[in-house]
């Protein structure tokens, strides 16, 4: 995997930084059982994300205590995908199933929209 990364402290700066580039992937590292303030303002911007944009990043939360990959979960939080530090382990694994899952759900859209494009 070859991605350049940031390291960015503040979920304020996270979401001025979407606003003006896109993310392939973003990490939030939640180290407390609960969500603070800050993850779930970045929760609630990238659910309001446009469509496009949003479909252009793998949204990951890494919690303690989590049900690592529950779909319903992360569903309900606006993520891709739930890990716990244990699965760091086989990051890479799990983020190219995720990104080989997500062209399969897109598929028939992206093709549509290349072919619009053409047009």
């Amino acid at each position: 995997m070859n991605y350049e990364t940031r390291y960015i402290e503040n979920y304020k700066d996270l979401i001025k930084k979407l606003k003006y580039n896109t993310y392939h992937l973003i990490f939030l590292h939640q180290q407390d059982p609960a969500f603070t303030e800050d993850i779930n303002a970045f929760l609630d911007y990238i659910n309001f994300m446009p469509p496009d944009t949003r479909r252009q990043s793998i949204v990951v939360v890494i919690m303690p205590n989590a049900y690592s990959r529950n779909p319903l979960t992360a569903f309900s939080l606006g993520a891709d995908f739930i890990i716990q530090p244990a699965d760091l382990l086989n990051l890479a694994k799990i983020i190219q199933d995720e990104i080989t899952s997500k062209e399969k759900k897109y598929r028939v859209f992206l093709d549509c929209k290349a072919n619009a494009a053409r047009n």
